[in-house]
């Protein structure tokens, strides 16, 4: 096997190979960068994180950022982007991990659970699911909907520094500095198997192969290791690549598999297990790469506060068109990336998803707005997501293969049986009348499904109660209705009723106060918290219209419960220990709120002026 020895390297680190361009340098995080992530869509997206706290989102070909995201009050140590390219997580050194609504650019989720800093996160391929690493050695799955995590893993010894997610959305790999890669069922929620078991080797990176039903890690020994995923056995590994391991990423065929390292990117065949040939380029600090499909390749690197984008042209190198080792000039009129123009940096974020890529001979370049692609549209928070299944659930896109096919043929044992790539982009009128009428029964679904949610707690209000005046208010009765009764039907229901229907309910409420009771109030907080995620600003306005008039209402009488707590009392007092009861889960619950609003208060319009008001409403009870 011949690789390039680290003599012949340093030759060509001092004469530079034309296959690999540096693009250009990015400069605008203050303290050193942490974390990059490409977008796997378009590639045309990069996310960065940095010490100074903040996320930096780049259209690749402008220097200067799209975007800034604030909000994670430690070092940034993980970032990713969704496939729709719609929200951005990351993780921080804090055990953290934040959600950014990318069209809004404001925070829409505060997740907690880590014990140590989040080290890497990776999205779901389909459904509002994502994945997390830690220091703390557990991994845990997170819906982004329902704002809670749904499986953790906690197998690992050691610190996950990569994790990736089958392409049929059932499986999850796992690498550890334990020295183990571990293979989960996302849907069962259970380990598979542990195909990687030598501690003293720390896991690098793994990925799953796109067509083939294969796994392949590196690992600080600097081999590349490829894994059955019928037997969940190790079929080869190669010899050391020769440097520390950057990123990892398979061609789009499956045939092969490109990797980083500090002293270039080399090609490996899989099956048999061959070195292939090798770009020779100085680019430590490769954090991610991104395989596009007309030859190129796109690659960023950190180094202090400046992240470099690099572009490789594999198509150059063996076995893709070159003999091994060969270098050859490259075309002046073959850009490798796109040119983009435009006159703000949301219209060029916007204008990336239609584009090929700019020409790498010049570093600042002039941008052009297009109005046919949004890749920062939102699409999170629709209405007829209430209609989705339980929080708990990963739905499989794709059922597994029963085993793993061979390279002969197209046949892709992550797509199901009879699926065909080629056919399935082209879309005929009737296909697109099908799709519209599909959309309005989704929408005629979602309405009766709130109309028959009210319908349901609507007997419960009405419920006769044989109480006197003096405790309905105590029990949360008042003699307009039982509203008690009525949000627990609310809450009990499955699966949960969706923010519509809460919104439709408190504009008749916030009508009423006196119909709140401390109660009352304790119930419901943790529903107006989940309201303020949403990205409609009706939906804002009326949940904090509530919790102001739970705040003017309760306030004074939570303050004075927990006051007389601490100075305690003779005797026994039930109605006294329930009203402290009641009182703690309702300050809970206000704390919960304020530290939402406290993520929104930047919010432009009749939501930031809104929030501000809450907000100030909020201190007379959590000074």
């Amino acid at each position: 096997m011949d690789i390039p020895s680290a003599a012949s390297s340093s030759a060509l680190e001092a004469s530079p190979d034309p296959r690999a361009t540096k693009l250009h340098d990015l400069v605008s995080h203050t303290a050193p960068a942490t974390c990059l992530h490409i977008s796997q869509k378009s590639g045309r997206v990069l996310a960065s994180g940095s010490e100074d706290r903040k996320v930096h989102l780049w259209t690749i070909g402008n220097p200067n950022p799209a975007l800034t995201l604030t909000g994670l009050p430690t070092t940034v140590e993980s970032v990713t982007i969704d496939w729709p390219e719609e929200i951005v997580v990351a993780g921080g050194s804090n055990g953290m991990v934040k959600l950014w609504d990318l069209e809004n650019a404001k925070v829409i989720r505060t997740l907690t659970g880590h014990k140590g800093p989040v080290t890497t996160v990776e999205f779901h391929p389909f459904g509002e699911f994502f994945a997390s690493g830690s220091a703390d050695a557990a991994v845990k799955i997170w819906d982004v909907r329902k704002k809670g995590c749904i499986h953790t893993y906690a197998e690992h010894e050691g610190t996950v520094d990569s994790l990736k997610i089958s392409p049929d959305g059932r499986w999850i790999a796992t690498g550890s500095r334990d020295g183990r890669v571990k293979i989960w069922d996302m849907t069962a929620g259970k380990l598979l198997a542990t195909p990687l078991d030598e501690p003293g080797v720390q896991v690098a990176k793994v990925i799953f192969n796109p067509v083939e039903f294969m796994l392949a890690s590196i690992s600080s020994d600097q081999r590349i290791r490829f894994y059955d995923l019928e037997t969940f056995s190790l079929i080869s590994a190669s010899e050391p690549i020769g440097s520390n391991p950057g990123s990892l990423q398979f061609h789009t065929e499956g045939r092969h598999i490109f990797v980083s390292s500090t002293k270039g990117l080399q090609v490996w065949s899989s099956e048999p297990t061959l070195f292939q040939d090798q770009v020779n380029v100085n680019w430590d600090g490769i954090s991610d790469m991104k395989v596009l499909e007309n030859g190129k390749l796109i690659a960023a690197s950190k180094h202090q506060t400046i992240i470099s984008v690099w572009g490789v042209h594999y198509e150059k190198l063996a076995p893709f068109g070159a003999r091994p080792g060969s270098i050859s000039r490259l075309e002046p009129d073959r850009p490798l990336l796109p040119q983009i123009s435009g006159a703000n940096p949301m219209d060029r974020a916007r204008s990336l998803q239609q584009t090929e890529a700019f020409d790498p001979s010049t570093q600042v370049q002039a941008y052009q707005q297009s109005s046919t692609s949004q890749i920062f549209k939102r699409g999170f928070g629709d209405e007829k997501a209430s209609a989705d299944a339980p929080s708990s659930y990963i739905p499989p896109s794709k059922e597994p293969p029963n085993r793993r096919e061979k390279k002969q043929g197209s046949a892709t044992p992550w797509l199901k049986d009879g699926s065909d790539d080629a056919t399935a982009s082209s879309t005929s009128d009737v296909e697109l009348l099908e799709n519209a009428e599909k959309g309005h029964m989704q929408l005629l679904a979602s309405l009766r499904q709130r109309l028959d949610a009210i319908r349901a707690a609507r007997p419960s209000f009405f419920q006769p109660r044989n109480l006197s005046a003096a405790s309905m208010f105590e029990d949360g009765v008042s003699p307009e209705g039982n509203l008690r009764a009525c949000v627990e039907t609310l809450v009990a229901m499955s699966p949960p009723v969706g923010p519509s229907v809460w919104v439709d309910l408190l504009r008749v409420w916030n009508l009423k106060p006196t119909l709140f009771s401390l109660d009352v109030a304790a119930m419901l907080l943790p529903e107006l918290n989940e309201i303020l995620f949403s990205i409609h600003e009706d939906h804002i306005i009326a949940a904090c219209t509530t919790i102001r008039i739970l705040a003017r209402s309760f306030g004074t009488i939570i303050t004075d419960a927990l006051r007389s707590s601490k100075l305690g009392a003779s005797g026994l007092d039930f109605a006294r220990e329930e009203r402290e009861q009641r009182s703690l889960a309702s300050l809970q619950g206000f704390r919960d709120v304020q530290m939402t609003l406290t993520d929104l208060r930047r919010s432009p319009g009749r939501v930031g002026a809104t929030v501000k008001d809450t907000l100030h409403e909020l201190q007379g009870i959590l000074t």
